[in-house]
């Protein structure tokens, strides 16, 4: 059975899936040259990067199905990896949720997961407004016309989402992360995260959650789950009195 190259796992995490105790598998093979990646060993399919034996892997998450809440799959974008459906069947003969990771490049895999039982809830990273602006986050020219369609799908549809953007001050302003709320208007979450370093601070960033929650069902810090974050502004709490007016 074909499955994509994993180059890495965190057995225990607290932080990639809000609310639940998750493992996180990195898949190679990332088409995104993004300027800003914290995981560059993650793009294209060199060999140099390294990897795991499969059947290792699916060991550790035998071993520690008991303790762990569901698995996130990652990797830039895994729904543009060969044999990820196949990997997919696996972690779910665990028995456990499983979450996606996505920059939403390839609606047509996401959505044959989805429909499949494969795949339980997805996390777009919305990058930059969908415009210009979003393949200069991206590193070269992306196909905007998937990054539409995926939101179209997750926002029209009954399937568990939640949007998220990580925010650099020297490429994302305020205005962009309103755009971006605006673009993404009715979603379930929308997650924040500053960059640490490079971008606001907390208290900052969650006055622009505040500004961003009147778009969105509720928008929040990353880091917590929703009804623990106190910056969390649920759909039509904004200071408009409402969730389409901005």
């Amino acid at each position: 059975m074909r499955t994509p190259a994993i180059r890495g796992i965190i057995e225990t995490s607290l932080t990639h899936w809000p609310g639940r105790i998750a493992a996180v598998v990195f898949v190679g093979g990332c088409p995104l040259h993004c300027p800003h990646c914290p995981a560059p060993h993650l793009r294209g399919a060199s060999e140099e990067a390294g990897e795991i034996p499969r059947d290792a892997v699916l060991d550790t998450l035998y071993r520690r199905r008991r303790w762990v809440e569901g698995v996130v799959v990652k990797g830039g974008e895994p729904f543009a990896v060969p044999g990820l459906r196949e990997l997919l069947e696996l972690l779910k003969d665990f028995s456990l949720p499983v979450r996606v990771d996505t920059p939403g490049l390839h609606p047509e895999a996401m959505v044959d997961g989805l429909r499949r039982g494969l795949v339980d809830t997805v996390a777009v990273e919305i990058k930059a407004p969908l415009t210009e602006a979003y393949r200069k986050a991206a590193g070269g020219d992306v196909d905007l016309g998937a990054l539409f369609a995926t939101t179209e799908i997750l926002l029209s549809g009954g399937w568990d989402h939640e949007f998220r953007t990580a925010v650099y001050g020297d490429l994302l302003t305020e205005e962009d992360i309103l755009s971006i709320a605006r673009t993404i208007r009715g979603a379930r979450r929308y997650v924040l995260r500053s960059v640490p370093g490079r971008g606001p601070g907390r208290a900052a960033l969650r006055r622009i959650a505040r500004r961003a929650g009147r778009y969105v069902r509720a928008c929040h810090l990353d880091g917590l789950a929703p009804e623990r974050e106190a910056g969390t502004v649920p759909c039509g709490l904004g200071r408009d009195g409402g969730a389409g007016r901005g």
